[in-house]
């Protein structure tokens, strides 16, 4: 954890709920660094309150479509 805190050191992280269904919620996610930016799609399992699974795959260099 101490790495992450490092890389996302004046980060803003931006997300919303891009569908949920059947114990599976994908969220596009803005990564926005000082230098850049990037845009994910993030994938995640669910069996009640616990992530069973997750996945990310990238959207766009940039947060532009955000």
């Amino acid at each position: 954890m101490d790495e992450w805190q490092g890389a996302v050191a004046g980060a803003a992280i931006r997300h919303r709920i891009e569908k949920s269904e059947n114990g599976v919620t994908s969220v596009i996610v803005c990564y926005d660094f000082p230098a850049n930016d990037l845009l994910t799609r993030e994938t995640f399992a669910l069996a009640g309150e616990r992530i069973t699974a997750s996945s990310q795959a990238s959207v766009a260099d940039s947060c532009d479509g955000y």
